[in-house]
């Protein structure tokens, strides 16, 4: 609650902000000083506007991508606007007029962190559990008897175009490059 508080309450570095540069005055003339990014557990901020003040908070595991552009504008004054891309929705992750340096920085943060933070996330797997257990059958007398099942298969991929197998049953398994599919 107090990291929201301060989001939309601070300005400047205030809050542990990253924040645009003075020269970011002449692209945001009121809200240059608002404008800015923090990493939190979990998440990145971007805090935006002076007059309708916003913060978006982009959790790390959903991150699909970041993006940083900058046009011959913000070239000369050496600013930059990223874009931290999640699923398509009502939001939009952008942040502008940040220096071309901290724009790299979020960039860079971003990617790395969003990987640690998926690779340890278990929240899309909700019945991942259930998938595991081996479907029962039903015995001649009627009763439920649960059977074992094995481990998917996983196939052959050989790389000179010989038989092929099924496709691979886990991510460790995809072939290597220049392989026959």
């Amino acid at each position: 609650v107090n990291v929201v508080d301060d989001s939309l309450t601070t300005t400047g570095d205030r809050g542990g902000f990253v924040h645009s540069p003075r020269r970011g005055a002449w692209l945001r003339p009121l809200s240059f000083r608002r404008n800015g990014y923090r990493f939190v557990q979990g998440a990145v901020l971007l805090r935006l506007g002076a007059v309708w003040r916003s913060l978006v908070i982009v959790p790390l595991p959903r991150v699909q991508s970041v993006k940083v552009e900058q046009g011959p504008l913000e070239r000369l004054l050496r600013l930059a606007t990223a874009h931290v891309h999640t699923v398509a929705g009502p939001v939009s992750a952008r942040i502008g007029a940040l220096d071309a340096l901290d724009a790299q920085r979020l960039w860079s943060e971003t990617a790395h962190r969003a990987v640690e933070a998926a690779a340890a996330d278990t929240t899309h797997r909700w019945r991942a559990r259930e998938a595991h257990r081996a479907p029962a059958t039903h015995a001649p007398d009627g009763r439920t008897v649960p059977t074992t099942a094995g481990p998917a298969p996983t196939g052959t991929w050989r790389a000179d175009g010989g038989p092929q197998g099924g496709p691979p049953g886990r991510w460790s398994d995809v072939p290597p490059p220049g392989a026959v599919r």
